[in-house]
């Protein structure tokens, strides 16, 4: 219990074994002072405040295990005991091929005034812009307290839908607009392929070079002539189908001879 207006030249600890109490609303002035305590519930500041971006902290025991690092050069309220301050994460909805949005998230059970520099962090999914449909987890990232607070955090869900297919409609042209030609491929500057052509075999015009002759055809094509009688085409047909070996024919310059072939 504080009993009288304190002030100091170069700091001041006031040390409480369960609650600080001040209810005549004394005052600590000159340098910077602290104020330690086992916890907050119950106690009794008379008008006493903390200074600086953290005024209180939290899970620190004066000459004991202490979770913070004290800034020396404000006045503090330090408390054994560590509150804990729920992280609620709220949910967000995106459509496949895209990003994510910006997450959002509340922070509730500071006390004793503490603002949003009693801790930091930040929220994050594992999906991305090329992650397919479903739900996903949101969830809090590095989340800390300079000042000494647990964290509670309750995941948001991502819900991806899938994006609706567009289908591409071809406008009409308008009347100012030209009109682009198709665009063709020269080939002129190509070289041509080599195309290898069989040669049709034909005997109808075959000439009949061979070699030498050995013995003369009189008989064999006289008969012929004999057996088909004034019926020109079919003796002629009969020439081309049967194709007779001429090698060895010699020209008699007889009438459907050798010179006939």
């Amino acid at each position: 219990m504080l009993a009288g207006n304190v002030s100091s030249t170069t700091s001041a600890d006031l040390v409480a074994a369960g609650t600080f109490q001040n209810p005549g609303a004394f005052t600590l002035t000159g340098a910077p002072w602290r104020v330690w305590a086992n916890t907050w519930v119950g106690e009794t500041r008379g008008g006493l405040a903390g200074s600086g971006p953290l005024p209180n902290y939290y899970s620190c025991a004066y000459l004991g295990l202490c979770a913070v690092s004290v800034s020396p050069t404000d006045n503090h309220f330090i408390y054994a005991q560590r509150p804990t301050a729920t992280v609620v994460i709220g949910d967000a909805t995106r459509q496949t091929g895209t990003d994510n949005p910006p997450f959002v998230f509340s922070v509730s059970g500071l006390i004793l005034g503490d603002s949003n520099s009693a801790f930091s962090g930040a929220v994050a999914s594992a999906a991305d812009r090329n992650s397919p449909a479903g739900v996903y987890t949101i969830d809090g990232v590095n989340f800390v307290s300079p000042a000494g607070y647990a964290f509670s955090v309750t995941p948001g869900r991502l819900t991806v839908t899938q994006a609706p297919i567009v289908p591409i409609i071809d406008e009409p042209r308008r009347p100012d607009e030209p009109v682009v030609p198709p665009r063709r491929t020269d080939f002129s500057g190509l070289p041509k392929p080599d195309v290898l052509r069989e040669e049709p075999t034909t005997y109808v015009y075959d000439r009949n070079l061979g070699q030498a002759p050995i013995c003369l055809a009189t008989g064999a094509l006289d008969g012929d002539r004999a057996d088909q009688g004034g019926d020109v085409l079919a003796r002629e047909w009969s020439r081309v189908r049967s194709r007779p070996n001429l090698l060895n024919c010699v020209n008699t310059d007889r009438r459907n001879g050798c010179a006939d072939f």
